[in-house]
């Protein structure tokens, strides 16, 4: 879960560069959404390397 700070601060994010104000509940669910989508890609990284490292390789 992303801190309330964060949050607050990827708030002040979005209003300065796209002229949006975003609801609190509406912000966590952004921040929580950017979060894990980033640990996906972490994830799938790794699994890529862990692969390459074995002599297979993602084909993509």
């Amino acid at each position: 879960m992303v801190s309330p700070e964060l949050v607050e601060e990827l708030r002040m994010i979005i209003k300065e560069d796209y002229f949006v104000e975003l609801q609190l509940q509406e912000a966590s669910e952004m921040a929580n959404t950017l979060v894990n989508f980033f640990n996906l890609l972490t994830k799938i990284e790794f699994e890529g390397d862990n692969n390459q490292t074995k002599g297979d390789f993602l084909e993509l």
